[in-house]
């Protein structure tokens, strides 16, 4: 597929929105700051074709952002803008959902990484009330320090908003309490089919009362609760609502620390032919061989799923026998994840033989398994540390074993262990084996980016804005 050529600075960029003719315009980390946000917004203004606009990863700050508003409020082209990683802060998201509320043509907005706090969730959910904005679909306010009462006034537009239909509240502090509100919308809301609240600290408690949306809201279609920390009991309440549910055909469980308790019951739910859900990410859950057994059980009759990921499991040689039979009767899935569950060269082995027998399966991913795992020190918790998201800073997996600065699981100051700062093996300290391997090999995945900002940003012939996302679990449901 061709893809048109992408200008390379903020002058190709002013003289392509004057031209009137481009319909995607893509200026990803340009280095614009504030004066190149005011020459781009007076070109905006004016410009009738283009309706993708990404403007992502610059330097616009508030001031930026408050001209980008003005011309919004003139442009009636532009459908999805993307402005995440440009600090636009509190008085930016003020200056834009001022834009927001009277601008009848945007559809999608990307706001990742700008710090607008609660108050600013709060400027943007009263442009999003019914009365004011009917065109914005989807939301992406990750990594914005929202908190509870972010979440909680966000979910009170929810429950009256007949036109939302994705929305990511990733990293954003939000605990049981901001869970309540969003579990309380879901039961009013009709529009909404994606829900993106991983990596906060929900716990079981917030699960609980997710649990309650999810048996009776019957739009939602993905939910996302990687790393929320909602645990064993928290996984059981998702699970019963499953049984109850006929839409949800998406579900997001990583690093939750379910263990083969949870995924029992998960796989409990997802036996026989009544089940809708079509993919599970179950990565990252130390679910062990008899969880792993528990699942296999559940593929030899499962008609639902396609894709499963248990990465990161340590399910062991064990496991993967079980694994490998269920193969050889499952007839529905198309694409399995075993990386790194310390199988060793035999489980690899049987299970290559039972993907030969089984015409279905498209992929298999089963790197990292070369080894058996280590003997497992039980007086380690199972899961991430909730401090890293009780501290002030969203938990960024990214900066594990950085320079400088101590892994949350490694034997320093920061970590539970304490000591120096553990500047060596990727997992040192882990909870379980890789599981700190995990978080590194989905950051670098990413390319030190974010799951919101396109690694790949293109159009397709017709124009469409395409952010082509690598696979990726934190953070990665939108």
């Amino acid at each position: 597929m061709h893809f048109p050529t992408l200008p390379m600075d903020v002058d190709q960029g002013v003289r392509l929105l004057q031209e009137n003719r481009q319909t995607c315009l893509d200026l990803f980390s340009k280095g614009i700051n504030v004066e190149g946000a005011k020459r781009i917004s007076l070109a905006l203004a004016q410009n009738t074709a283009v309706s993708n606009l990404g403007l992502a990863n610059n330097s616009l700050g508030p001031e930026g952002a408050r001209a980008l508003s003005a011309a919004l409020q003139e442009n009636r082209s532009v459908t999805t803008l993307d402005l995440s990683y440009n600090d636009i802060t509190l008085d930016g998201a003020m200056c834009l959902a001022k834009a927001v509320s009277v601008n009848s043509t945007l559809s999608t907005l990307y706001l990742s990484y700008n710090d607008v706090g609660p108050q600013g969730a709060k400027s943007i959910a009263e442009a999003l009330e019914p009365n004011r904005n009917t065109s914005l679909m989807t939301l992406d306010l990750s990594y914005n320090n929202v908190g509870d009462m972010g979440a909680q006034l966000l979910a009170a537009m929810l429950e009256k908003n007949t036109t939302m239909m994705s929305v990511s509240l990733s990293h954003n502090s939000i605990e049981a309490v901001g869970a309540k509100s969003v579990a309380v919308a879901l039961v009013q809301n009709t529009t909404v089919t994606n829900l993106d609240l991983s990596y906060n600290n929900i716990g079981t408690g917030g699960a609980r009362c997710l649990a309650l949306a999810v048996d009776k809201n019957c739009t939602l279609r993905t939910l996302n609760l990687g790393t929320t920390f909602i645990g064993v009991d928290g996984a059981k309440s998702i699970t019963a609502a499953l049984a109850n549910n006929s839409t949800i055909t998406t579900l997001r469980m990583s690093n939750n620390g379910i263990g083969a308790e949870g995924a029992k019951g998960l796989a409990a739910a997802l036996r026989g032919r009544g089940s809708v859900l079509s993919t599970l990410d179950l990565a990252g859950n130390d679910i062990g061989p008899h969880g792993a057994g528990a699942m296999g059980l559940m593929l030899k009759e499962n008609t639902s799923l396609k894709t499963l990921d248990m990465s990161y499991n340590n399910i062991g040689p064990q496991g993967a026998y079980t694994v490998a039979a269920a193969l050889v009767a499952n007839a529905s899935l198309t694409m399995l994840d075993l990386s790194y569950n310390y199988m060793g060269p035999q489980g690899v082995d049987t299970l290559n033989e039972a993907r030969r027998a089984n015409s279905v399966l498209r992929e298999m991913e089963l790197e990292g398994n070369g080894t058996l795992a280590p003997e497992p020190d039980h007086d380690m918790p199972i899961g991430p540390d909730p401090r890293m998201l009780n501290s002030g800073q969203d938990f960024d997996p990214r900066m594990l074993n950085a320079p400088g600065r101590p892994s949350p699981y490694d034997s320093g100051p920061g970590g539970p262990n304490q000591g120096g700062y553990g500047q060596g093996m990727p997992d040192q300290g882990a909870p379980y084996p890789g599981q700190a391997t995990y978080w590194q090999q989905q950051a670098d995945r990413q390319e030190f980016g974010d799951p919101h900002v396109a690694v790949q940003r293109n159009c397709d012939a017709s124009g469409v804005f395409k952010a082509q996302r690598t696979r990726c679990c934190w953070g990665g449901g939108m």
